[in-house]
């Protein structure tokens, strides 16, 4: 997606799949801090505890969902790819 990239910011551990907190930019530098989750059924989930909801939200809102879906599953599944 033009004006959105996304960086790994941390993995984080988790049973249920590959974790990962992500760090969307857009092209304005705003940054977002989003948890993804790709879980091992092949769902991805992504959360917003930095920011209760707020950042998630108004990502969706820009962007759409299988974008951020699609960037964030990139970043948290890299390491699988390499």
């Amino acid at each position: 997606m033009p004006g959105l990239r996304a960086f790994l910011m941390r993995h984080v551990p988790s049973d249920d799949g590959s974790q990962a907190d992500v760090l969307f930019v857009e092209s304005n530098g705003a940054e977002h801090q989003i948890r993804c989750l790709c879980r091992t059924n092949g769902l991805t989930e992504l959360g917003d505890h930095v920011t209760g909801g707020v950042s998630l939200k108004y990502l969706r809102e820009q962007y759409g969902d299988q974008v951020l879906a699609a960037l964030g599953e990139q970043v948290a599944l890299r390491q699988y790819r390499a």
